[in-house]
């Protein structure tokens, strides 16, 4: 019989080297992800017969816990086949070159310019060669990559894809579509509306005629002339402070804010081990967006740092990715506060920094519920001939803006993570709400901070509808989402 407790150490390690190694590439310390490596040193967590086992353990005692160790079994046998495909794409990602001016960058370097590049001309230009790159050198990859996770989750027992996400992310992937079907139509008005204006203002062109590297650009950088005036790492220190958060006497949490050639433009936390060893990823490119990056990234650091050591591996690591991204949004919009907005650009600039951030709220909330109809599309269909397609249709008519349909596979997330960003933002609307209506300013509330680290600390062990329900909710919503838009833009 299967020792439990030996597994979840097992698992622990496992996912500390994983994460180490994921560190090391995206920071910029490392060139080559050599996660393959990693999945063959642990390779008796994917054994058939392990599976089984485990599985046969939750079939007759339906234990949260065994069942969080059976989705991450799954889950990793997967990853483990498809880890050399992965490795083949990062190291892609770095080698393929880009014509940036007369030298030649990696393709995050080159993303990294597209977000900074005011020109539209020489952006267009870039952004084309990205997409080039992608449909030539990474599409067959990423297409042989979900030919294989269908015929492996089959494998497994699932139905198709869809059911497999829906097992292991604890949510039902078609009440969600509904949820953003209603989020979308409720805003469709409201955010026509405002991009216009928006991109008119700042791009000098009608939203019909934005296309994809517009937008990117567009939500990477502040109005004309809205520039922080606090230095970004101890502006994050005092905010935090209002919670009780003493970030930087945290021993456990490494700031990592270095540039270096080829760190990954996205910012991440590897959490190598919980909560002793949390590191906070962010490349600098200059202007708000870096803050608000450091402050999402801030949220889930604080989540994994705050969690009880002596929760087992099955509540400390493993459980729907919703939750602390969830924690992440909470943590990055303190700076749409109005005040904490005045201090962090001017109270001359306030009014623009937040229809900015506030039409960056909406734009993401709508682009990943069109994301979620793409890719339930997608799936249910299994038919990628069609999905550039399909997804070229789908994110033109809710985005209303020209979508590159080279980047079709590119811009998936594996695991229906788009449903869990989803699912997260709904979330933290639901709990900014009760923080607001409990706490008043509840982010200079050390009590509102105590409650937020109660939450922390019980980290993977509770499901995101169980967290609804502690503060008063029966579902996970999109009506505050909503309610939260309409009040903010008009």
């Amino acid at each position: 019989m299967v020792d439990v407790n030996l597994l979840e150490k097992k698992i622990d390690d496992f996912l500390a080297e994983l994460e180490l190694e994921y560190y090391l590439v995206f920071s910029g310390l490392k060139n080559r992800l050599e996660t393959a490596e990693v999945y063959e040193k642990y390779s008796d967590l994917n054994r058939k017969e392990l599976i089984e086992e485990v599985h046969d353990l939750f079939d007759s005692t339906y234990e949260e816990k065994i069942k969080r160790i059976y989705s991450f079994l799954i889950t990793s046998y997967i990853y483990k086949s498809i880890a050399k495909i992965n490795d083949e794409l990062s190291s892609r990602e770095v080698e393929e070159r880009i014509q940036i001016n007369s030298e030649r960058f990696s393709l995050r370097i080159a993303l990294a310019y597209v977000r900074r590049e005011p020109r539209r001309e020489n952006r267009s230009k870039v952004y084309g060669e990205i997409c080039d790159v992608i449909e030539e050198f990474l599409n067959p990859l990423l297409s042989s990559r979900i030919y294989k996770i269908y015929k492996l989750v089959e494998e497994l027992g699932f139905k198709d894809y869809i059911q497999f996400c829906e097992f292991i992310n604890q949510v039902d992937l078609g009440k969600l579509r509904q949820a953003a079907e209603r989020f979308l139509s409720s805003t469709e008005r409201i955010y026509k509306e405002y991009m216009e204006a928006l991109i008119e203002e700042n791009l000098g062109i009608s939203l019909s005629e934005a296309e994809r590297h517009d937008i990117i650009y567009l939500f990477s950088n502040p109005p004309r002339g809205v520039e922080p005036k606090v230095e970004m790492i101890a502006f994050l220190l005092k905010m935090l402070r209002g919670l009780g958060v003493e970030l930087d006497k945290m021993k456990n949490v490494l700031l990592d804010v270095e540039d270096r050639p080829n760190k990954s433009p996205r910012a991440f936390v590897a959490a190598v081990k919980i909560p002793e060893d949390v590191r906070l990823v962010v490349l600098p490119t200059g202007g708000i967006r870096d803050y608000q990056a450091l402050f999402h990234e801030a949220g889930h650091a604080l989540h994994f740092a705050f969690t009880d050591p002596a929760l087992p591996t099955a509540f400390k690591r493993l459980g729907p990715s919703s939750i602390t991204e969830a924690y992440a949004f909470l943590i990055e919009y303190i700076l749409l506060q109005k005040g904490i907005a005045e201090e962090l650009v001017g109270y001359e600039n306030t009014k623009k920094y937040l229809l900015h951030s506030y039409a960056s709220y909406i734009h993401f909330l709508r682009r990943y519920s069109a994301k979620l109809i793409y890719e339930l599309e997608l799936h249910k269909v299994k038919n990628l001939e069609k999905a550039k397609t399909l997804y070229e249709q789908v994110m033109s008519k809710y985005l209303l803006y020209k979508y590159n349909p080279s980047i079709y596979l590119y811009d998936i997330d594996l695991g229906f993570y788009t449903g869990e960003y989803l699912r997260a933002w709904f979330f933290e609307a639901m709990l900014r709400k009760y923080l607001e209506e409990s706490y008043g300013d509840w982010v200079n509330s050390r009590k509102a901070g105590d409650f937020v680290k109660s939450l922390w600390r019980i980290g993977f062990s509770k499901t995101l509808e169980e967290l609804a329900g502690k503060i008063g909710y029966r579902e996970i919503s999109e009506k505050n989402a909503v309610e939260i838009i309409l009040k903010s833009l008009f």
